[in-house]
C-alpha cells in the first residue's frame, strides 16, 4: 500500500511539475495574427481604391498592420506615420492601443480587417 501511495504521489508531483513548465499560451491561433495590407477604403458610402487613397494621401507606400501572437502590433506607412502598440480582443472586437494610450477598434468581417477612423473605413487583407 505504501508503495502504491508513493507511486501515486510521484505521478501527481510529476504531472504538476510538467504542467507548471508549459509555456504561457499566446494568441498565435487568433485569426488576426499576421500581416495585413490595405486594399481599399470606404468614405461617404463610396469605395476608394488603394491607388486613389495613396494619391489623396500623397504617398506611394501601402499601409500595413502586423499583429503578433504576443499581442503586439506594428503599423507601417499609415499616411506617412509608423508606430507600435498592443492589441487585445474584447467581445469579437479587436482593440489596438498605441504608445500614447489612444485606442482604435478594428473588426474582422468576411476575411477582411476593417479599421474605422475619422469617418473613413480602411480595409485590409491578410498576406500569406
Amino acid at each position: 500500500m505504501k508503495k502504491l501511495l508513493a507511486l501515486l504521489f510521484t505521478f501527481v508531483l510529476a504531472s504538476t511539475v510538467l504542467t507548471a513548465c508549459n509555456p504561457t499560451p499566446t494568441a498565435n491561433d487568433d485569426p488576426i495574427v499576421g500581416t495585413w495590407k490595405m486594399v481599399s477604403a470606404k468614405a461617404m458610402g463610396e469605395t476608394i481604391t488603394l491607388e486613389d487613397f495613396q494619391k489623396a494621401a500623397g504617398s506611394e507606400e501601402v499601409p500595413t498592420i502586423e499583429f503578433t501572437g504576443d499581442h503586439k502590433v506594428k503599423v507601417s506607412e499609415m499616411v506617412g506615420e509608423s508606430g507600435e502598440g498592443a492589441w487585445e480582443v474584447n467581445d469579437g472586437i479587436y482593440i489596438i492601443t498605441d504608445h500614447t494610450g489612444i485606442e482604435l477598434a478594428v473588426e474582422l468581417e468576411n476575411g477582411q480587417l476593417q479599421l474605422a477612423t475619422a469617418g473613413v473605413i480602411l480595409i485590409f487583407e491578410k498576406q500569406e
